[in-house]
């Protein structure tokens, strides 16, 4: 296959066209996705979910899959709507996109403010990104949404501010009400059955979440994490001295103690994290069946423990991590070996061919290179939960 300068490449779970909109065979390797070289050449993954994929480009939000957000034989006004004229800044400045099973839900821009898609996404029915007042709406920086309908939040801080304030919600719902109105009802008070408020040091750089936990990453690159602990999901100790559990309260994992954390990913009951100099990080739980003999990479990993990622390079010389991407039960990542090349590793769930190894084989069990994509630098990597996503260049 012949790359072009800039190709955004995807493999995995196709069942309503949100890889391939040709077909709805799974893809096993990794297949462009069909755009235009333009679009292409601008796109960049937004949101990767079960059922949609969403893409932004310079202007204009483009999607695949159960959700149509960009209609390509939309009307002149109904394409001029998928434009987002109402936006404060291009969509290029558009992050933190989450949403379900349907397709995507909310994301946010770099100015804090909130946009929702409306309606509710039903199949091939067109929506659209709609701006919330920004009169009297709290500004955000971050936004996350675990598969279980928690949603948490970071406010938008001053430029020299360094107390985090994070609230977390019991649905979505709940949280579209509290933004709605911040002086709040019952069931979205602090202290109520639906909200929860934690103040934490430093300025937050990047909040996930997986099934039913979430990781906040600080700027000076402590990671903090909390949640459901089963699976050994939170990489950390939930017992307290006193024998009180820790588990839905925001508390640093230690196991990272004194490593300065660049990036951190999560999805299924899995999480990972990539430092400052190239070392990749594991905890959690391939929650994949018991027929299955797990990822070696996590073997032998105990609460409170992370386990380090080594994969070697052709020197015998463990290659850094560049980045890293998290599914509901696969991983992948990006090393640089000691020729500066980048080199795709992949492991785990592979019943859809979210591996891209062009195998059947339905469990990887040890990280395996993806010969595909061998001398391309990779710029982009996500996954969702089913799929796995890049954006390539050739050097």
């Amino acid at each position: 296959m012949s790359l072009k300068k800039n190709n955004i490449l995807s493999a995995g779970l196709n069942n309503v066209n949100q890889l391939d909109s040709s077909s709805t065979k799974q893809l096993r390797t990794f297949t462009p996705l069909g755009l235009s070289e333009k679009e292409e050449e601008e796109a960049r993954i937004l949101f990767a979910g079960w059922s949609t994929t969403v893409l932004a480009t310079t202007n204009r939000i483009i999607s695949q899959g159960f959700q149509n957000i960009q209609d390509h034989h939309a009307t002149e006004a109904e394409d001029e709507a998928t434009r987002l004229p109402s936006l404060d800044s291009a969509t290029a400045n558009l992050h933190s996109a989450i949403g379900n099973q349907n397709g995507l839900l909310a994301l946010l821009t770099t100015a804090g403010n909130l946009v929702l898609v409306s309606p509710s996404p039903t199949y091939n029915q067109i929506v659209h990104l709609v701006p919330q007042p920004t009169d009297s709406g709290p500004r955000l920086s971050h936004l996350a949404l675990a598969t279980n309908d928690h949603v948490v939040l970071a406010f938008k801080q001053a430029p020299k501010g360094n107390l985090c304030h994070i609230l977390e919600f019991e649905t979505f719902d709940a949280f579209t009400r509290w933004h709605n109105d911040p002086s709040g009802g019952e069931d979205v008070q602090e202290g109520g059955t639906k909200m929860r408020h934690y103040m934490l040091p430093g300025r937050p750089k990047q909040v996930v979440a997986n099934a039913a936990t979430f990781l906040l990453l600080m700027e000076g690159g402590e990671v903090y994490s909390w949640g459901d602990a089963r699976y050994r999901s939170l990489g950390r100790v939930v017992v307290d001295s006193d024998g009180s559990s820790t588990a839905e309260t925001p508390k640093l994992i230690e196991a990272l103690g004194g490593v300065k954390v660049e990036r951190v990913a999560g999805g299924g009951w899995l999480s990972g994290a990539v430092s400052a100099d190239g070392a990749g990080y594991l905890w959690g739980s391939s929650g994949t069946s018991a027929t299955d003999a797990g990822m070696k990479c996590l073997n032998g990993i105990g609460s409170g423990e992370v386990a380090l990622i080594e994969i070697l390079g052709d020197d015998g010389e463990a290659m850094d991590v560049v980045d890293l991407a998290v599914g509901s039960a696969h991983l992948a990542i990006v090393v640089k070996d000691a020729r500066a090349r980048h080199r795709l590793f992949v492991v785990g769930n592979n019943e859809d061919g979210q591996l891209g190894l062009g195998s059947d084989v339905a469990f990887v069990e040890d990280w395996t290179e993806v010969h595909q994509l061998h001398g391309q630098h990779i710029s982009q990597l996500v996954c969702g939960p089913r799929s796995t996503y890049t954006a390539t260049t050739t050097p």
